[in-house]
Order: structure tokens, then C-alpha cells, then sequence
């Protein structure tokens, strides 16, 4: 079964432009292009070897691991959140997950 883009970002639980420019958050444009790095790497594999690629989820660990304190962070409510942790407008079709934390290992699983 293909995951949409769509369904991942709602999965995240991170609201991500499909397009992104230097303007945009430094930490969305280090997440877009981690993925466009393990993208290029791995573009010659057909899905099932993308399936059970040992490489490609390490490299998806070691991107979580190094952006993920910054894109989930464990901020309270008075804090604020940042621009991108939103859910998608209630007339879309985009499931939202609801706000994911770093910090809670049960969130690392979509």
C-alpha cells in the first residue's frame, strides 16, 4: 500500500509546504532536504528492497534523531507552537494525528 504525501505530513502532524523556499522555517527545509537526500540515494530501488532497506531506516533514524527535538518539541501550551505543528483545516480531507512530542517514544510510530 502507498502512503500520499498528503496522509504522511497529516501522520506527522506537521503542516509542510509542497514547495519550500529559503523564507520558510530552517527546520522545515533541513527535514525537506533530509528526505531529498535519503531520496537520492535510494531512487534506483524498487519498492519492495525500499521495504527492506536496513540502510534507508537508519538513515530515516539518524534524520528523526537529529531534527526531531527541534520539529516536536515538548513546549507547553503558553509557550506557543511553532508554524508548522498544525493540523490541516477542518474542510480538508487530511487526516491530522494530533500533536506529537518528541520526547513520548510511543509518537515515533506512524
Amino acid at each position: 500500500m502507498t502512503t500520499s504525501i498528503a496522509s504522511l505530513k497529516a501522520q506527522l502532524g506537521l503542516e509542510i509546504p509542497k514547495t519550500y523556499s529559503k523564507t520558510d522555517p530552517p527546520e522545515i527545509i533541513r527535514l525537506l532536504e533530509g528526505f531529498t537526500g535519503i531520496n537520492k540515494r535510494y531512487a534506483d530501488h524498487n519498492p519492495q528492497q525500499i521495504r527492506a532497506s536496513e540502510p534507508i531506516r537508519n538513515d530515516a533514524s539518524e534524520l528523526f534523531e537529529r531534527l526531531g527535538p527541534t520539529l516536536w518539541p515538548d513546549l507547553e501550551k503558553e509557550a506557543g507552537l511553532p508554524s508548522w505543528l498544525s493540523c490541516p483545516p477542518s474542510d480538508s480531507k487530511e487526516q491530522c494525528q494530533g500533536r506529537r512530542y518528541y520526547s513520548n517514544s510511543t509518537d515515533y510510530e506512524l
